[in-house]
């Protein structure tokens, strides 16, 4: 979707309650000025058990609208009850060229022996590109990003490899799928694949074999050209509202536990409360804190499945809300070695 252009957004909800739902009233809203709500006000109705609905609306951006991302929210309210869903949508082809000098555009992870880094002296266009760490024999470089797809569409990047050939690799894989890999002296070169909607994982991995180093051994990103995504927090509960502040959650993906970081900020009254995407409530949690700065809470999810999690921490009048995702555990056995006689 480009600037000045109508769209449509869709909220969808599911009654996970042991009851029909009082009557619900929805309201859209965006905070700023530029984008129009078409219908910024429904009458749902009731909702039986189990029951999926949507709540939707055409909206226009303004023409003058200068940002790259829009904010839409649905507030559902029923006598007592209340949800509160926001949509952060991408405008335009979201591109990272890396020209912030940095990663700070969209949400990376870095994982492996070492971390991917920013080089300003080879690039394919621009001033900047991402580059492989700088790793030993048998150790890899990874750099990671995961996004939720609105539609149908294609991921597309500029890679450039100097390494070992036929040993050491730069490989792309979408959810854990090898898609293409690369090594040897290979120049500056568009890749496109298409990828569909929904929730998928991207990953560039260059990796090496256990001997021998050829050219630069390292690779390179640029202009890495992803289709239309954003991303939806939803929260139970009425009077919730979004804090001035920032929390660090990590690891993410997680295995075994994940830890939520609170930094210069006063905390009083903590309850933590995580839902599967089911709206079940998987874990709770609460702390008689006062006035409390520089917070650490670290949640032990062992006994849960891999998947995709919501998270909502309550914290005197502040309320913080997000998703995180627990990946699959590998455990490694090493056999012992049978002695011949």
């Amino acid at each position: 979707m480009e600037i000045g252009e109508t769209g449509n957004i869709i909220f969808t909800f599911k009654n996970n309650g042991h009851a029909n739902s009082p009557f619900y009233n929805a309201k859209l809203n965006s905070n700023n000025p530029l984008i129009t709500i078409e219908e910024p006000n429904a009458e749902v109705g009731q909702a039986d058990i189990a029951e999926i609905f949507s709540v939707s609306s055409d909206f226009t951006i303004d023409a003058t609208y200068e940002e790259n991302i829009i904010t839409i929210s649905c507030q559902l309210e029923a006598q007592y009850y209340g949800i509160l869903a926001e949509a952060e949508l991408h405008i335009g082809a979201p591109i990272e060229d890396f020209e912030t000098g940095d990663f700070s555009k969209f949400e990376w992870f870095s994982e492996g022996d070492a971390q991917w880094e920013i080089d300003n002296s080879v690039y394919y266009q621009g001033s900047y590109s991402a580059v492989s760490g700088n790793i030993d024999d048998g150790q890899k470089s990874v750099l990671k990003i995961d996004i939720d797809i609105l539609n149908d569409g294609e991921i597309s990047f500029y890679r450039k490899v100097s390494s070992e050939t036929g040993w050491d690799h730069l490989f792309f894989y979408i959810d854990n799928v090898e898609k293409n890999k690369w090594s040897g002296d290979e120049n500056w070169a568009k890749f496109t694949y298409n990828i569909p909607k929904g929730l998928h994982s991207l990953k560039w991995v260059y990796e090496k074999d256990w001997s021998v180093s050829s050219g630069s051994d390292c690779a390179w990103l640029d202009d890495i050209v992803f289709p239309p995504f954003g991303s939806i927090n939803i929260t139970h509960g009425k009077e919730i509202t979004k804090p001035q502040t920032s929390i660090s959650v990590f690891p993410v993906p997680f295995t075994s536990k994940v830890n939520f970081a609170f930094n210069n900020i006063q905390l009083q009254n903590f309850r933590i409360e995580i839902y599967d995407l089911t709206g079940k409530k998987v874990f709770s949690d609460s702390k008689d804190l006062i006035n409390v700065e520089n917070y650490n809470y670290t949640w032990y999810g062992s006994d849960v499945e891999a998947g995709i999690y919501l998270y909502k921490i309550i914290a005197g009048n502040q309320a913080f809300f997000g998703r995180i995702i627990k990946a699959v555990s590998y455990t490694h056995l090493t056999l012992p070695t049978k002695r011949i006689v």
